[in-house]
């Protein structure tokens, strides 16, 4: 994830913090809310980008397994635009990932 750092300055920072160095797992962690009968994502994650590592980009399987499928996501709100709160609102063909989701997300 840091891949701009020198590995030196990213182990004595964890070092300092008294944790482990070496590899680790970056949670994302999506909010789904059932708001009366209308689903609502905050943030929507990665898409499928591998960029954070081997579990990033699982949302669209993790709403299937809760049998949740992309089309009945009415809302999705937005809380800043960084790749992993974001990335997941076009599919890699450029088509909307929740097609019947408005945007909300704040001006500045």
């Amino acid at each position: 994830m840091f891949t701009t750092l020198a590995p030196n300055l990213i182990e004595g920072a964890l070092r300092d913090a008294f944790l482990p160095a070496g590899p680790m797992r970056i949670e994302q962690n999506i909010l789904l809310l059932d708001l009366d009968g209308e689903l609502t994502l905050s943030d929507n994650g990665m898409g499928s980008s591998q960029l954070f590592g081997p579990h990033a980009g699982r949302l669209l399987r993790s709403l299937s397994e809760a049998g949740v499928q992309p089309d009945q996501i009415g809302a999705m709100v937005l809380s800043h635009a960084h790749p992993d709160h974001c990335w997941g609102t076009m599919r890699d063909d450029g088509t909307p990932t929740f097609p019947n989701a408005t945007i909300y997300m704040a001006e500045e």
